[in-house]
C-alpha cells in the first residue's frame, strides 16, 4: 500500500480528493474514522469517531494518506484499531478545479517523481491551511 503518496495530517478532504484524481485507481470516499484502544488496567475499548475522507483500492482496501505515521505504527503494533464507515459526501466538487489543474500538471510524471510531486502539493495545502512555510 505504500505505493501511494503519504500527505499531511488534517488534509484528508483534499489530499483524498487529489489521489483520486491523480491515481484513477483510488476511490474518493468520504465518512467516519473511528480510532479504538484497550485501556489498562481493564482492557476495556475506548473509542473516538471524526468526520473524514480516504481513498479506496480496486480491491477494497483503504489508502488513508493522512494517517499520523506514529498512528500507522500503532495500528501495526495492534496498539490501536482504525475503522472506517462510509457515508454521504459532503465535499463534492469542492476539489474539482484543484484535482484537474493537478492531474493536468502531473500527467507526463510517474513514480517516484509523481509521488513527490504530490507530497509537495500536500505539504502546499497544509500550509496554506495553517500559515506555516512550505518546505
Amino acid at each position: 500500500m505504500a505505493d501511494y503518496p503519504v500527505m499531511p495530517p488534517g488534509e484528508c478532504y483534499g489530499s483524498s480528493a487529489v489521489l483520486a484524481a491523480c491515481y484513477p485507481v483510488l476511490r474518493y470516499a468520504e465518512g467516519t474514522r473511528t480510532f479504538t484502544v484497550r485501556v489498562p488496567p481493564d482492557g476495556h475499548r475506548k473509542s473516538s469517531d471524526v468526520a473524514h475522507a480516504w481513498n479506496v483500492t480496486p480491491d477494497g482496501k483503504i489508502w488513508d494518506s493522512t494517517l499520523d505515521p506514529e498512528v500507522r505504527a500503532a495500528v501495526q503494533r495492534r496498539q490501536v484499531e482504525v475503522t472506517y464507515a462510509e457515508g454521504e459526501s459532503t465535499q463534492d466538487g469542492m476539489w474539482d478545479g484543484v484535482t484537474d489543474a493537478l492531474a493536468d500538471r502531473i500527467a507526463s510524471l510517474a513514480g517516484e517523481r509523481k509521488r513527490k510531486f504530490i507530497e509537495s502539493f500536500g505539504r502546499f495545502m497544509a500550509a496554506q491551511t495553517d500559515g506555516t512555510e512550505v518546505s
